[in-house]
């Protein structure tokens, strides 16, 4: 009796530390979109690396598991066992959604050109008579996406970044809407963009300096990861920069 009494003991002791050792950890989904996530990288990318430093300083261990963007998300807000996904950027939409955290990065988003057909422009309605690339499911800037929706800017759809700028390179899309260290990164990373390299360049204007956030799922426990990630961003002495509203 005594000993089925110390097993049993051992066993609610154990059920006990599994069940506080879960709470503490904090499972996210994201994507590859080197240098912010990766899971080639070391790392994990810098934006992934910020986030698990925050929140270690505040107690948590943080796991992460890399998805196509559509698919990241799904399981961020709905998936068996993940508490949300990042890196996104701020949309209304997103923040009615989720429980967005604090800055945890930034996202110089420009323009993707051809190198020889450098195109000027000065406000959205100079790109109105181009085709530009989207990613499927990137938010791109407010103004921007209202006018793809409302069908006043051309736009074709890729499912990433690369293949964005691939169709660019075949002249398919006259502009491609990419972050301008992901397009540095891809270029000089990406085996199936090699042969373009010196093909095609940054438009020299920049849509909107974007902030990256973690997107937590909208539930007490969401906001409590949400709040202690803030801490620990504090805590590593994370300073985001000032954030523009974007090119109209």
């Amino acid at each position: 009796m005594r000993f089925l009494l110390s097993a049993l003991l051992v066993v609610l002791a154990s059920i006990s530390t599994s069940s506080v050792a879960d709470d503490r950890v904090i499972r996210l989904a994201s994507l590859e979109w080197p240098p912010y996530a990766s899971a080639r990288s070391s790392s994990g990318g810098t934006v992934t690396d910020t986030v698990r430093r925050a929140l270690a300083a505040s107690g948590y261990r943080l796991v992460v598991e890399y998805h196509a963007w559509p698919n990241a998300i799904a399981l961020g807000e709905t998936g068996k066992g993940f508490v949300g996904y990042f890196p996104t950027y701020y949309s209304a939409d997103r923040d009615r959604r989720a429980e967005l955290s604090d800055p945890v990065g930034e996202s110089p988003l420009g323009l993707a050109q051809r190198a020889d057909s450098p195109s000027a422009w000065a406000t959205l309605d100079d790109l109105r008579a181009m085709r530009l690339g989207v990613v499927e499911g990137y938010i791109n800037t407010a103004s921007l996406d209202r006018r793809i929706s409302a069908g006043e800017q051309p736009a074709e759809i890729a499912v990433d970044d690369a293949s964005n700028l691939m169709q660019l390179a075949a002249g398919r899309i006259d502009l491609a809407v990419i972050d301008s260290k992901v397009f540095a990164n891809l270029m000089g990373n990406d085996p199936r963009l090699a042969r373009l390299r010196g093909q095609l360049a940054m438009n020299s204007r920049m849509l909107e300096l974007k902030s990256l956030h973690v997107a937590f799922r909208r539930t007490p426990e969401g906001r409590r990861y949400s709040r202690a990630l803030s801490e620990g961003l504090r805590k590593i002495g994370y300073q985001a920069p000032v954030f523009n509203q974007g090119i109209h």
